[in-house]
C-alpha cells in the first residue's frame, strides 16, 4: 500500500502518490511563482527533489537560512549594470519553478544585467560565493541586443552556502554560446535555477561542466561542426567536444586541432568511449580497431567500438603537433557529438 505524501505544486501531486507516475509531460507545464510560500518545503519524495540530497542543502528548501552573505558578480568583457529589484527587465527569462529557486529570487538584494551586442572576444562572468559559513542569494541576468553574436563564460566559485537565479534573454535572431564552469570549494553548496526565453530566431548553446581549468574554442573549417576544450590549469589533461550540428557539403570531416596545450610535452590523444557509437560513426585510422559493416545503402555503420574503455592506445604527439597539424576527425551524422581526451605523458 502507497502512502499518500501531501504536496503543493500541482503538477507534483500525482508523482508524490506513487514512485511510477510521470508529473508532467513537458517544462512548460511545471507550476511556477515568485512567492516562496507557494512551495512546500519538499520531503524527498517529490519527482524534481527525488535524486537531490536534501540533508546537504543545508536548509535552502526550507525556511531555515537567513541569506545574510554576499556573493560577488565580477564581469570582464563588456560593461554591466547593477540594478535593483524594481527593475522591469528581470523575470523576463522566465518564473522561478520550486522552493529554492523562489527562495533566491524573494531574497536577492541586487541583481547583475549583463547586456551582449556582439562582443568578439568571450565575456567571463565570474561568481564567487559568500565565504565559509555564509548564506547568499544572488541573481544574474544574460541578454541580447537583436542579430547579437556572443561567447560567455561563466564561471562559479568560491565557498559557503549560495541560491540563485540564472535569466538569458535572447532578442530576435541573436545568438548565444554560454559555457557555466562549476569550481566550488569542498565545502560550498550551490542550488540554481536556469531560465531561458528565446526571441524569434535565436540561437542558444549552453553547456555546464563541473571542472576547472581554460575554456578553449576549436577554429574548425566546416562550419557544420564546432569545438570546444576545457584544458586544465597545469595543462597536463584536456577534455575536448567535436559536435556535428548540419549537414555538411564536403565529404571527408578534415583534421581537428587541439589548442592550449604545452608545445613542449607529449600528450596521448584519444576518443572518450561514451555509450553507443554516435549514429553514421565514420572512425578515422587512428582511432585503432573498430567493427564496422556497410548498409546496402552503402553507409558505414559502426557495430562496436573495438576498444577499451579507456579509448584504447590512441595516438601520441607533442602540443604543438596537435595545436597546429591536429588529428582526422570522424564522421558522424548531425546531431551528434565526440568527446576526446588528451593527457600528457611527460
Amino acid at each position: 500500500m502507497t502512502q499518500e505524501v501531501a504536496g503543493l505544486a500541482p503538477e507534483l501531486k500525482g508523482a508524490k502518490k506513487g514512485q511510477g507516475q510521470a508529473p508532467i509531460l513537458s517544462a512548460s507545464e511545471r507550476f511556477t511563482a515568485y512567492a516562496v510560500e507557494a512551495f512546500e518545503v519538499p520531503g524527498g519524495r517529490e519527482e524534481n527533489w527525488r535524486f537531490t540530497p536534501l540533508r546537504r542543502l543545508r536548509g535552502l528548501h526550507t525556511d531555515t537560512v537567513a541569506f545574510d552573505g554576499h556573493a560577488t558578480v565580477e564581469v570582464e568583457g563588456v560593461e554591466a549594470e547593477t540594478v535593483g529589484r524594481d527593475d522591469p527587465r528581470l523575470g523576463e527569462g522566465g518564473v522561478p519553478a520550486d522552493r529554492v529557486a523562489a527562495a533566491a529570487w524573494s531574497a536577492f538584494r541586487e541583481a547583475t544585467v549583463v547586456t551582449l551586442d556582439g562582443t568578439p572576444a568571450p565575456v567571463t562572468v565570474t561568481v564567487t560565493g559568500p565565504g565559509e559559513g555564509a548564506a547568499a542569494a544572488s541573481h544574474l541576468q544574460l541578454r541580447t541586443t537583436p542579430f547579437a553574436e556572443a561567447t560567455v563564460v561563466l564561471e562559479q566559485r568560491g565557498s559557503g552556502t549560495l541560491a540563485d537565479n540564472l535569466e538569458v534573454v535572447l532578442a530576435e535572431g541573436s545568438r548565444l554560446t554560454l559555457f557555466v564552469t562549476e569550481e566550488w570549494a569542498d565545502d560550498a553548496v550551490h542550488v540554481g535555477a536556469h531560465h531561458f526565453a528565446l526571441g524569434r530566431d535565436a540561437t542558444l548553446r549552453t553547456t555546464t561542466i563541473a571542472l576547472g581549468g581554460d575554456l578553449v574554442r576549436v577554429d574548425f573549417p566546416d562550419p557544420t561542426v564546432v569545438a570546444y576544450g576545457i584544458i586544465a590549469r597545469d595543462r597536463s589533461e584536456a577534455i575536448y567536444t567535436v559536435a556535428s550540428i548540419g549537414t555538411s557539403d564536403v565529404t571527408l570531416p578534415g583534421r581537428v586541432r587541439f589548442p592550449g596545450l604545452d608545445p613542449e610535452r607529449r600528450y596521448r590523444a584519444r576518443p572518450v568511449l561514451v555509450g553507443r557509437p554516435p549514429s553514421g560513426l565514420d572512425p578515422p585510422p587512428w582511432w585503432g580497431a573498430i567493427t564496422t559493416e556497410f548498409e546496402p545503402s552503402g553507409e558505414r555503420r559502426a557495430l562496436g567500438w573495438g576498444l577499451p574503455e579507456d579509448g584504447g592506445p590512441g595516438l601520441v604527439l607533442s602540443g604543438a603537433a596537435l595545436a597546429s597539424a591536429g588529428l582526422m576527425a570522424a564522421g558522424m551524422h548531425p546531431e551528434h557529438a565526440i568527446l576526446y581526451r588528451v593527457e600528457a605523458l611527460d
